[in-house]
């Protein structure tokens, strides 16, 4: 059959074919048998081939083929329905394997056998080892249903190819517990890895002094780096998290796989969530099917964690305190596939091995304060031991009493903050320069323009055609009049001359009109008003507004004062204003003017005033930009600024009833 193979698209089965049902019911059964397969063979050769018989029948598969290049030799597994078509499938395979070795990238193939029709995908796995290099490929060929269920194939395979290696990384880890040290440098898994890390590793940490440990490291995030991509890889776990305890709250320091923590992101906001829960809870928190005891207690699974499972598709979820003296100062939280359940030896075996962290972390923090970090911490450290005696309790705390009184009673500077709008000094509305329909607007809202710039211009053609018969009619007027006075007629040679001058008027006023058609800037300046682009067409009456045109350059600012404190603001305060998207940048102000009615926006009222800068600092900020204004309204007793505000929020809502 494959000698008569073709690489062509097979045209889409079924959805529910009986082949995607059958892959179903047995994807978890596979899966386990994967795993089985990773904790029970030793031999690297044997296990490959036993990873390709279990893939090969469990999908019914003709052929599977699984080829290596390890550090210690090749490793070639094979699995075929008939033994004599082996050669003719190599053949097929082997571009495949080397298209995925080459890219680094799963893909599938599909082909058509002519003879007999029957439609195979090649679903190709590259294997990269932690080191992101590339050492060979797993490819399977399975029967052709559709496309759907060929990418959905070639999931699986990554899948179980990721479960078999985290599961032979579990059984090195635990294999190598008691012989591993700390190490000097983190390697990072990478998923397809053939073996992880090598059997043995490094010391273990639990035979370290934490001196020892912290002094490999300049900083505890690189401690922190080093610790998550060690466990994810010596543990088979998907995810490591450190986070360093802050008060109530818990820092995250490092994620394995990754050179920067994004505390912000919904998988880091849960993580941190757990982790907070761990630190509340003061004992390791497990959240997985399996239950653990360790000794007499049973690890609880409490909401946060369940929640942190229930969002990373159920998998298995452990956190973990790191102690220094009695007291957590860090927390470590793994993440595992659902098929890999923590053990209670396994857990107890990883609290074991974290003990030291808690002092090398301290001893890491101490070591990199600045100098007035070790100032704050001999300051608080002489107030603790200062507040544990009578005597010092009673003079701190009347010392606190006469410090609160003087605050209150003395004046401090009360400052209003308001909104705002950046107004023109002075604009310019252009105007229908004559009755008739609107031709063209050649400027919009915001637009920059120059003096003698063209900003509107109106239809001329009913002038123009006038303008033509008028000077039809100046030529018959002409002749008439001469043929009256070659007659000697006067009274028909003044009708004419009458005549004449009429049109000649009129000729006058429709060139002017023509002239006046054409509207110009009369300055530079900023756009800040104008829809006659929408209305180009319409019928405009003389001197209907088309466009308003402000100064280049703004100064003035119009403020609205909530109406409860308008009562405060008076011409002559001072104070700043900034642009809402440049908070920093603050520009002096001053006002010059509170006007005496109010206005109604959303519901509230507000007063307006007018503030302008100083006349050689030009308001950076473009015309109709949102502001925020500080104005320093004089100076008040403490007791009331800390009044005033709860105040006349009560004041307001006694209105209200």
């Amino acid at each position: 059959m494959p000698e008569n193979a073709q690489n062509t698209k097979p045209e889409p089965g079924p959805p529910d074919s009986p082949s995607s049902i059958d892959a179903e019911n047995t994807a978890p059964k596979l899966a386990q048998r994967i795993v089985s397969l990773a904790r029970d063979c030793q031999d690297t050769r044997q296990l490959w081939q036993a990873f390709a018989d279990a893939v090969g029948n469990s999908w019914s598969s003709p052929f599977t083929t699984v080829r290596l290049t390890l550090p210690g030799g090749s490793v070639e597994a094979e699995f075929a329905s008939e033994e004599s078509l082996k050669p003719a499938w190599r053949a097929i395979v082997l571009p495949e394997i080397t298209a995925a070795m080459d890219d680094g990238k799963s893909v599938n193939s599909a082909f058509v056998e002519q003879r007999s029709g029957l439609q195979i995908c090649l679903h190709t796995v590259p294997v990269i080892d932690d080191k992101g290099i590339v050492r060979g490929a797993v490819c399977v060929a399975r029967n052709y249903v559709n496309s759907q269920m060929a990418d959905q194939s070639l999931s699986q395979l990554e899948t179980l190819l990721t479960l078999f290696v985290q599961a032979r990384q579990a059984v090195i880890a635990s294999n190598s517990t008691s012989q591993q040290n700390a190490p000097n440098a983190a390697e990072g898994a990478r998923p397809h890895s053939p073996e992880g890390t090598a059997e043995g590793g490094g010391p273990c940490w639990s035979t370290v002094q934490s001196a020892e440990l912290a002094s490999q490291f300049e900083s505890v995030e690189q401690l922190a780096f080093s610790i998550t991509n060690i466990l994810k890889t010596r543990l088979g776990c998907i995810e490591v998290t450190l986070g360093k305890v802050a008060g109530p709250k818990v820092k995250l320091l490092a994620v394995s796989g990754t050179d920067n923590v994004f505390p912000r992101t919904p998988g880091s906001i849960r993580i941190r969530q757990a982790m907070e829960e761990c630190l509340d809870h003061a004992s390791p928190i497990l959240a997985q099917n399996q239950e653990v005891i360790i000794g007499d207690q049973l690890l609880e699974c409490l909401p946060l964690h369940r929640s942190w499972r229930r969002h990373t598709d159920n998998s298995n979820c452990l956190s973990l305190p790191i102690t220094r003296n009695g007291k957590i100062v860090a927390i470590v939280s793994l993440r595992r596939n659902e098929l890999l359940p923590f053990e209670s030896q396994e857990v107890v075996a990883i609290g074991e091995q974290l003990s030291p962290l808690g002092t090398a972390i301290g001893i890491l923090i101490k070591a990199h304060r600045s100098v007035v970090g070790h100032a704050l911490e001999a300051f608080q450290a002489g107030v603790s031991r200062s507040w544990n005696q009578q005597r010092s309790r009673t003079l701190i705390g009347g010392l606190i009493v006469v410090l609160s009184v003087i605050g209150l009673a003395s004046p401090w500077p009360q400052r209003l903050h308001v909104s705002g709008k950046v107004e023109a000094d002075e604009a310019r509305i252009y105007s229908a320069p004559i009755e008739g329909k609107l031709a063209e607007v050649t400027v919009k809202p915001g637009d920059t323009i120059k003096a003698g710039q063209l900003l509107l211009k109106m239809e001329t053609d009913e002038l123009t055609l006038r303008r033509e018969q008028l000077l039809a009619q100046l030529s018959q007027r002409r002749v008439q009049m001469v043929a009256a006075l070659t007659a000697h007629d006067a009274t028909e040679a003044a009708g004419a001359k009458s005549e004449l001058d009429r049109i000649v008027s009129e000729l006058k006023t429709i060139d002017q009109q023509v002239a006046d058609s054409f509207v110009t800037a009369h300055r530079d300046g900023v756009v800040t008003e104008g829809d006659g682009h929408l209305r180009t067409g319409e019928s405009l009456p003389l001197g209907e507004p088309v466009v308003k045109v402000a100064e280049t350059i703004a100064r003035h600012v119009q403020l609205k004062v909530p109406d409860s404190i308008a009562g405060r603001v008076k011409p002559g305060q001072v104070g700043w204003v900034a642009a809402i998207a440049q908070p920093n940048l603050k520009i002096p102000v001053h006002v010059t003017r509170v006007y005496n009615r109010a206005s109604i926006e959303d519901g509230k009222n507000f007063v307006l005033a007018d503030a302008v800068v100083a006349a050689n600092q030009p308001l950076s900020i473009p015309l109709g930009g949102e502001v925020h204004a500080q104005l320093n309204v004089g100076q008040q007793p403490g007791w009331w600024l800390l009044l005033d505000k709860p105040l006349r929020m009560l004041q307001w809502q006694t209105w209200q009833f």
